[in-house]
């Protein structure tokens, strides 16, 4: 469709002893040293191959290194087992979503919200989920929620006209993201989304002023050509 062609606390716990503590996971945490972290959790599963936690561990940790197939086979398992805490279904959810399994990463992101994930995040994950199906009415459902969470300003109008430009709206579109182009001139998606906006109004000048550094004029009249095909 042309509308989408415009259109991603580990706690250690232990008692009082003189035996020290194993930091070995917190500090691969905080070096974000994910490919150790994988191998340290690989061991701790061998010693535990019951441990649904450590598998979501497991899970996040190869979501994180992008190897979206690790973590699909662990999510796959987990849910098979019922296993389900809405920090877990979140998870679950962004796996899916990388996976192109756009129903069942909506399915699994609402069931998170029902256990009671409620950050902004998730909103926008849903929010670009729906947009990416057409479904712009709970596209902007999702959007509206998370900038009533005080999701990043910025974010959250580019989202939302993006939504406009997919249902030709593009008045809407210029006039949400006039204000916040001329706070953050330098956000080239911003940027970009605004010029079409404003070429599908034929406001020609005004688009090449704000793409004057990214295209040459040559460059610019292909743009003009292949967003009027759209």
């Amino acid at each position: 469709m042309k509308s989408r062609l415009l259109i991603v606390i580990l706690l250690l716990s232990g008692c009082a002893s003189q035996t020290p503590v194993d930091t070995r996971e917190v500090d691969l945490i905080a070096a974000s040293n994910y490919q150790g972290l994988s191998r340290y959790y690989q061991n701790q599963l061998q010693l535990n191959p019951n441990d649904n936690a450590l598998m979501a561990k497991m899970a996040d940790t190869y979501f994180k290194l992008d190897d979206i197939e690790s973590a699909r086979f662990y999510t796959q398992h987990l849910t098979e087992l019922g296993y389900g805490d809405s920090a877990f279904l979140y998870l679950a959810g962004k796996v899916y979503m990388a996976s192109e399994q756009y129903e069942l990463a909506i399915s699994t992101y609402q069931k998170a919200k029902v256990q009671g994930y409620n950050n902004a995040d998730l909103d926008i994950s849903l929010g670009v989920l729906y947009g990416s199906l057409g479904d712009f009415d709970n596209a902007l459902e999702q959007f509206n929620q998370a900038r009533l969470k005080g999701f990043d300003d910025v974010a959250i109008k580019n989202n939302i006209a993006v939504i406009y430009i997919a249902r030709q709206e593009y008045k809407q579109a210029i006039e949400m993201l006039t204000p916040i182009y001329e706070r953050s001139p330098d956000n080239d998606r911003l940027r970009m989304n605004l010029a079409v906006a404003l070429i599908k109004v034929k406001d020609y000048g005004t688009a090449r002023q704000i793409l004057e550094r990214d295209y040459s004029d040559a460059e610019f009249s292909l743009l003009l050509t292949a967003i009027a095909a759209l």
